[in-house]
């Protein structure tokens, strides 16, 4: 190729690599090279177009999803935008180096959406808001926009839909307890429609127009808190609202006569007053003094009720008759003011204008006395009853109930005559399914019943006791129930609560419970006729068990006493018949003395061991010896081959114990003492005879 062409402000670097020829454009100046500096050699010996312009601004902006491109060599410092593959543009596709060196802001984005949808008198504008791209609409000048300016696009390529107006009327008029539902405007349409805002009701149109003359057509409906009353027989009705309620008038059709109150109003508990009118083949019936007349809707539309005013009482019916006339009342205004009214119930005047009965309304049951009376006075008897959805309450021996209403729901309160005390909760609740829960206390002659350690009591209406429960982990040994007596004082509590469960039976015995060191003891006692061996009380320990029983009751007598011996207890079993005897600890076997023999004896009711020299041998000393503190006493005697020792004045033979040696001494009588030495030693069959004499003292 021939020498690029140089270009103003630029200089040129050409470098190979591998046969392929490149040159690099550079500005001059300090200037920023927009677009692509490198040119090509190409085979046909000439060079690649440059596309790119010296420019005092910087890189020009980074579009979402675009990509810039320049024209061939140019002089208005324009740069070129396009979309990628799956988006659309909209906008301008270039922006400008202006004077200082800055570009001008972008118009135009691209968006995965097609074309906006246009919406009359309307223009818009595309955003890309955190990668969510939006259209706004901008009314013309002079029109108000009403609805949603924005719409979306969606992952599938499409808008939502405009929900917008551009109308040459006012905002829309606001309508209490309304709002314009934004979701049913369309820009081909001048209506605006409404809706009620969440527990409310619409009664009229909800559309209004706009005018020709630029006004909203009048709002002729309403939002209100009362459902809809339904239709009358036979009438139809308008609707205002007056001191912010709704009020309905109706008028009869057919050539029908309309007689009673023609209106029903929305009251503050969102319910509507009721229907108090007919419409009626007959006319209007005659007025009578000191009365008002009284529409009870029935099926049949023929029925009139008069009802007596201003301080006096009675009531009656006319009816329509066939030939389009009323039946003639018959009854009189006198005695006592109005009735009271009662929510929930209609009232009836019998028995000459001075007795009520009063009747509920369809699906309620009347609880109480439905009947008050005219007094002497001029004034009614107290009303003593309710209407409720539950039935009567349940009668309990020796109490009566009163039924009240709270917050909508109701509740009976029993309380007991005044000889009886009330055990239990006296107050129940009407349930869902409109039943009384069954009754959970007594009414009784007792007062409280006992406090029990570690228990508590609940009432046993069906029975009507008190049945007391052991803490939670304890068990209830005995009766858990007692008993109100005749005398206004209840049985006594005959159970304990306790870690242990039922202590074992014993045959032919009881047991009864007692408190030992704090700590809960069955003692066992036998029937009559039967005797106790063994151990009488067992006891409750820390892990729930109860230590071995160790007893029987038997119809033998006491066991045998056998010395030195007694009844094994830990070994006696209450089913078994048989007793295991233990001796006593004592001495081992007795020790053994030289040329003796050993025979028992028993001396003062304890056994002792003698013992006996051989033949041949005298026996000198006290030949026995006894258990003592388990160890045999020392046994003080000697046996001799020299035959019986001497006899000594004053004195008497002695034998301090047994020795090898055959030694005995002499001891002096009272009142002597002894000189020399007091001892014999037979050696060889003969006594060698001490040196001693008793002297007196």
């Amino acid at each position: 190729c021939t020498h690029p062409i140089p270009l103003n402000e630029t200089s040129i670097s050409i470098i190979e690599n591998s046969g392929t020829y490149k040159a690099t454009y550079n500005c001059n100046g300090g200037s920023n090279l927009i677009g692509n500096g490198v040119i090509t050699c190409q085979d046909n010996l000439t060079w690649t177009d440059p596309l790119f312009f010296c420019s005092e601004c910087s890189n020009p902006p980074v579009i979402p999803h675009g990509n810039l491109h320049i024209d061939l060599i140019q002089t208005d410092q324009l740069v070129y935008y396009d979309c990628n593959d799956g988006y659309n543009f909209y906008g301008e596709k270039y922006i400008k180096c202006e004077n200082d060196d800055t570009w001008t802001n972008p118009k135009f984005i691209c968006t995965p959406c097609i074309e906006p949808p246009s919406v009359q008198n309307a223009s818009y504008k595309i955003e890309n808001i955190n990668s969510n791209y939006e259209v706004l609409y901008e009314c013309d000048v002079g029109l108000l926009l009403i609805g949603n300016k924005f719409i979306n696009c969606l992952s599938n390529g499409t808008w939502t839909y405009p929900t917008l107006l551009c109308t040459e009327c006012p905002a829309a008029p606001s309508v209490q307890n309304a709002a314009v539902n934004v979701d049913l405007i369309r820009d081909d349409d001048s209506k605006l429609t409404y809706q009620c805002l969440p527990s409310y009701y619409m009664y009229g149109s909800n559309v209004i127009d706009c005018n020709i003359n630029s006004t909203w057509t009048p709002t002729v409906f309403a939002c209100i808190e009362c459902v809809n009353p339904g239709n009358v027989t036979n009438a139809v009705f308008t609707f205002v609202m007056e001191n912010g309620h709704m009020i309905f008038y109706y008028e009869c059709q057919d050539e029908l006569y309309l007689i009673g109150n023609n209106t029903q109003q929305c009251q503050s508990n969102s319910e509507w007053t009721r229907q108090k009118f007919t419409c009626s083949t007959c006319p209007q019936p005659e007025q009578i003094s000191q009365t008002s007349v009284i529409v009870e809707v029935s099926p049949y539309d023929r029925i009139v009720k008069y009802q007596c005013e201003n301080g006096t009482i009675g009531a009656g019916n006319i009816t329509c008759q066939s030939d389009l006339t009323w039946t003639a009342p018959y009854f009189t205004c006198s005695g006592c003011t109005d009735p009271p009214e009662t929510p929930d119930a209609n009232y009836e005047v019998v028995h000459g204008d001075r007795n009520v009965v009063y009747e509920c309304d369809v699906g309620l049951n009347l609880i109480g006395n439905k009947n008050i009376e005219c007094q002497p006075g001029g004034n009614w008897t107290d009303r003593s009853f309710i209407c409720t959805v539950c039935a009567e309450p349940a009668d309990v021996m020796g109490a009566m109930y009163t039924v009240e209403k709270f917050n909508s729901n109701y509740t009976v309160f029993y309380k007991c005559d005044d000889e009886f005390n009330l055990l239990g909760n006296g107050v129940m609740e009407c349930q869902s399914d409109s039943n009384w829960p069954d009754h959970n206390f007594i009414c009784t002659k007792c007062s409280q019943p006992p406090a029990v350690q570690n228990a508590s009591f609940k009432v046993v209406p069906s029975d009507n006791n008190v049945v007391y429960e052991c803490d939670s982990e304890l068990n209830l040994i005995g009766n858990e129930n007692i008993e109100c007596k005749s005398d206004g004082n209840w049985t006594y509590p005959s159970f304990i609560c306790i870690a242990c469960v039922e202590p074992p039976v014993v045959k032919n015995g009881t047991y009864t419970f007692e408190m030992i060191d704090n700590n809960h003891v069955a003692r066992y006692r036998c029937d009559g006729g039967f005797t106790l061996i063994g151990n009488d009380v067992i006891e409750c320990q820390l892990n729930g068990s109860w230590t071995d029983i160790n007893l029987k009751c038997t119809d033998c007598p006491n066991p045998p006493n056998i010395m030195n011996a007694a009844v094994n207890t830990e070994n006696i079993h209450h089913d078994d018949v048989t007793l295991t005897y233990m001796c006593n600890d004592a001495c081992t076997y007795p020790p053994h003395i030289q040329n003796t023999t050993i025979e028992v004896e028993v001396i003062a009711g304890d056994p002792v061991v003698k013992y006996s020299c051989i033949s041949g041998l005298t026996q000198i000393g006290f030949g026995y010896t006894a258990c003592d503190n388990n160890k045999w006493t020392l046994p003080t005697f000697i046996c001799s081959d020299c035959g019986p020792p001497p006899s000594r004045l004053n004195a008497t033979v002695f034998v301090d114990n047994t020795q090898n040696d055959i030694l005995i001494n002499y001891h002096c009588d009272d009142g002597f003492n002894v000189t020399g030495l007091p001892t014999l030693q037979c050696e060889m069959g003969t006594w060698l005879i001490g040196n001693f004499t008793c002297v007196s003292v």
